[in-house]
C-alpha cells in the first residue's frame, strides 16, 4: 500500500513484463489498472492523458521517446507521475513530476513494497535542500533559477510579511521579514497578494493564509459562489492559490455549489455549529441570516472562527445568492 491518492497506470511490453506490471497493479491501492493498448505507445500515450501516474515497466529510453512530443506541449504543473521499472524489478526511477506529481515519493514508497531500490536523481532531493515546488504551497516564477541558486550556495532572500513554518532551505538563504523584493538577488516571495508575482530570479510562494466564510441560499450554482469568490479576492487583491478553508454553517454541510467550490481549490469545507457561530461577534449582522439559520452570521462569522481579522465583500446589489467573508 502507498499514500499515493491518484489514479494509477500501469504499462508493460513484454511477458516478463506484463507479469511484473500485474505485481505491481495488485500491490498498489484500489484504483491501479494495467493499461491495456495494442502497442506500449498507445498505453503509454493514454496512461498520460488520463492517469495521475503511469508506471512503465521497459526502457526509459523508449518512455522518453514515446512522451518527448506530449511533454513539449504541456506544463510542467500538469504532468502526471511517470516512473519507470526495469523488467527484473530491481529498480523504480521517477523521469517526470518528481515533486508537484508525487512521482519520487512513489517511487520510494514503489521500492518498498518490490523490494528494489528507488533512483532518485533530482538535485533538492539528493542534497537534502527541500524543493520550492514540494513544499505543499502553490509556486510561481522562477522556481529552476531560484533553487538553481540555492543549490549553489548563492546567497538568497527571503522576504515575508510574517514568519512561517517552512523547513530550513540551507544556511544560503536569508530571511528579511517585512523586506522588499530584490532586483539584484535571487528571491523567494511569501505573499498572498495576488499582486505579487514571480519573475526572472523571483519565486512566489502562496502560505495558507485565507479563510473564506459563506452563506448561501439553497440550490445556488456552483458558478455563482465561484464569481463571488473570483470578484471578492480580485477585489481585495488577494491570491486564490492562499486560500486554505471554505468555511459554512453545518446546516450548508450539503449544498453541493460549496462542495464542488472547495474541490476546485483543493481545499477543505469546514463547517460550524449554530452554537459556534452564535458566539462570534460580526461586524455586520444581519436579521434576515438570523430568520433563516438561527444566527446573526454564516459568512463573516465561519470566517472569523478560522481568523482574527475579516475582509467582508457584500453584494452590492439584487437578491445576494451567496455571502461571502475572507480573513
Amino acid at each position: 500500500m502507498t499514500s499515493f491518492g491518484g489514479s494509477l497506470g500501469v504499462v508493460a511490453v513484454t511477458r516478463a513484463g506484463k507479469r511484473l506490471a500485474q505485481r505491481i497493479a495488485d500491490a498498489l491501492p484500489t484504483g491501479a489498472t494495467v493499461i491495456d493498448r495494442p502497442t506500449a505507445a498507445d498505453a503509454l500515450k493514454t496512461g498520460f492523458a488520463e492517469y495521475d501516474a503511469v508506471v512503465a515497466v521497459m526502457a526509459a529510453g523508449a518512455v522518453v521517446r514515446i512522451l518527448a512530443p506530449l511533454i513539449t506541449v504541456g506544463d510542467k504543473s500538469s504532468d502526471p507521475a511517470i516512473l519507470v521499472v526495469d523488467e527484473a524489478g530491481r529498480f523504480v526511477i521517477p523521469i517526470l513530476g518528481g515533486h508537484a506529481a508525487g512521482a519520487n515519493r512513489l517511487a520510494i514508497e514503489l521500492a518498498i513494497l518490490l523490494g528494489a531500490d528507488a533512483v532518485i536523481t533530482t538535485a533538492t532531493d539528493v542534497t537534502g535542500v527541500p524543493g520550492l515546488d514540494n513544499l505543499g504551497w502553490p509556486v510561481s516564477g522562477d522556481v529552476s533559477g531560484v533553487s538553481r541558486a540555492m543549490l549553489d550556495g548563492e546567497k538568497v532572500t527571503l522576504t515575508s510579511a510574517h514568519r512561517w513554518p517552512l523547513p530550513a532551505l540551507g544556511e544560503n538563504v536569508v530571511e528579511d521579514l517585512g523586506g522588499e523584493v530584490g532586483v539584484d538577488r535571487p528571491t523567494i516571495v511569501i505573499s498572498d497578494l495576488a499582486t505579487q508575482t514571480g519573475g526572472d530570479g523571483t519565486v512566489v510562494l502562496r502560505p495558507p493564509s485565507l479563510v473564506v466564510g459563506m452563506g448561501a441560499s439553497r440550490g445556488v450554482s456552483t458558478d455563482e459562489v465561484r464569481r463571488l469568490l473570483d470578484e471578492a479576492l480580485q477585489d481585495a487583491g488577494l491570491a486564490i492559490g492562499s486560500v486554505a478553508a471554505i468555511a459554512t454553517a453545518q446546516i450548508k454541510a450539503d449544498e453541493e455549489a460549496l462542495i464542488e467550490l472547495a474541490h476546485q481549490l483543493g481545499v477543505p469545507l469546514v463547517t460550524h455549529s449554530a452554537a459556534a457561530l452564535g458566539q462570534v461577534t460580526v461586524p455586520n449582522p444581519s436579521e434576515v441570516v438570523r430568520a433563516a439559520v438561527g444566527v446573526q452570521s454564516v459568512s463573516e462569522a465561519a470566517a472569523l472562527l478560522g481568523a482574527r481579522e475579516c475582509l467582508d465583500w457584500p453584494e452590492q446589489s439584487g437578491r445576494r445568492p451567496a455571502d461571502l467573508s475572507v480573513t
